[in-house]
């Protein structure tokens, strides 16, 4: 009775499922979803290039 959130089913499973949280109405939100973002002159371009790169690699 506090508000609404809206999260992705992934990050909420367990909470849904001990009934802690409910679905207010029928929206579901896919899987985990990671952005990346940055000035396109940021001073360390390098390395989150690298880091987006790794990140990429393991998901």
């Amino acid at each position: 009775g506090q508000g609404i959130g809206i999260f992705s089913d992934v990050l909420v499973a367990r909470e849904l499922a001990a009934r802690t949280l409910v679905r207010p109405f029928n929206l579901c939100l896919p899987g985990y979803r990671f952005y990346v973002v940055r000035t396109t002159d940021h001073p360390r371009e390098k390395t989150i290039q690298a880091f987006a790169t790794w990140l990429q690699s393991v998901l």
